[in-house]
């Protein structure tokens, strides 16, 4: 049995959905998050294993926490990880060493990995249900953008909470997860559309949403792309405050700064059924060629006039993001969503991971500038590598239908 949604019901569902995503998207700590750390003594190496430590978390949590919604459901996932992400902020806050400090960011993986997939996969079953899963890219780029506004926001009194306290940073962040928290449990309980086995077992699930994603070529290009691109570009935000420090911004505008990073990942977010509109097939070129031509700019010409170009590296991530998620999602069967998904985003963190420390020994040894240029060639290498992929597996579908 399955829950049908009616039209009003159905938006007021869209409504709380886009409480839940401004709310988890509030942050306050991004800005001045390094100074907390080196205020309690923490060498960039310490920095480095911290977020290393992240990465290998939510690789090894990805899919079974992915698995426990396609299991479960959806609001139950959501719910979980967002009381989970709380309480670590929480205790972050009023941690005060490194071990501690560990801890924390484990807890926070383990609760954004059961955050992650299920937010999309929820919407997505949502608008399924009535028959509009054509607006999905309109309704999660809406969510998305709100969710940067409300996180722009919160930038601009991250210097002021930091006056404060820096651990206070934290707290506030904690408390918009909590605050979304109660936003979930106002979801409808919502059952699979498709039959399933009492018996299915985590591991089941997980095998099958990976032999899913494998054998079917185009979410196996999706995933490919996924992870590549927005690992390598990802990598970009980190050399964000280092590149300000190079070109000489006092460390108490970083905040002001990254809001205005945010104001502009929040337009493109809103128009991203129109770019997708407009660019159709030749979108992710357009995204490879928009994160290439900005850190050309931000190397060649390094000043404040090029800053809002980070601005437009986040934004190509949210888009890709979004674009990737609506194909996967219109190519496999529902049920498997949330794993499907998770699996995507398992690849990409293992990919970050990979080679973030690469891009981190980049920097220490040749600096920011040369850092970001060896980014720009990495992310031209590896589409041209795509696009060589993609055609290959062409080739060989077209080759393959007529042997058939």
């Amino acid at each position: 049995m399955r829950i049908q949604y009616s039209s009003s019901m159905n938006n007021a569902e869209i409504r709380k959905y886009y409480l839940f995503q401004a709310l988890h998207s509030a942050e306050f700590f991004g800005p001045v998050i390094a100074v907390f750390w080196m205020s309690h003594g923490l060498s960039m190496t310490q920095i480095m294993l911290l977020q290393s430590s992240y990465a290998i978390a939510t690789v090894f949590l990805e899919l079974p926490t992915g698995a426990f919604a396609d299991r479960f459901g959806k609001k139950i996932s959501l719910s979980i990880g967002l009381l989970s992400a709380a309480l670590g902020m929480f205790f972050y806050g009023m941690s005060g060493q490194y071990w501690q400090f560990l801890l924390s960011e484990i807890v926070i993986a383990f609760g954004y990995s059961f955050i992650s997939g299920a937010d999309s996969a929820f919407i997505h079953e949502i608008l399924k249900q009535q028959g509009r899963e054509q607006e999905f890219s309109k309704v999660e780029g809406r969510a998305r953008s709100l969710g940067y506004f409300t996180r722009a926001v919160c930038y601009l009194f991250s210097g002021l909470i930091a006056t404060f306290s820096l651990s206070l940073t934290l707290i506030a962040t904690g408390v918009s997860n909590l605050l979304s928290f109660f936003v979930t449990l106002t979801f409808a309980k919502h059952v699979e559309t498709e039959p399933r086995h009492e018996n299915t077992n985590y591991l089941q699930i997980i095998k099958d949403g990976v032999s899913l994603t494998l054998r079917t070529p185009e979410v196996l290009m999706l995933t490919v792309f996924f992870a590549c691109f927005n690992s390598i570009v990802h990598i970009n935000m980190w050399f964000s405050q280092p590149y300000m420090q190079f070109i000489g911004i006092p460390v108490i505008y970083f905040g002001f700064v990254a809001s205005g990073f945010n104001v502009l990942n929040v337009v493109a977010s809103s128009v991203i059924d129109k770019i997708e509109a407009f660019a159709k097939s030749r979108i992710f070129a357009l995204l490879v060629a928009a994160s290439v031509v900005s850190l050309f700019l931000l190397t060649t010409v390094p000043s404040m006039a090029m800053l809002p170009l980070f601005g437009v590296l986040i934004s190509t991530l949210t888009i890709s993001q979004v674009t990737v998620t609506r194909r996967v999602l219109g190519l496999i069967p529902s049920e498997r969503a949330a794993t499907v998904i998770s699996f995507q985003n398992l690849i990409r963190r293992f990919t970050y991971a990979l080679i973030g420390p690469l891009f981190g020994l980049a920097a220490d040894q040749l600096g920011i500038i040369w850092a970001l240029r060896i980014n720009m060639l990495a992310l031209i290498a590896f589409f041209g590598l795509f696009l060589l992929f993609k055609s290959r597996s062409i080739r060989t579908a077209i080759a393959s239908q007529e042997v058939a």
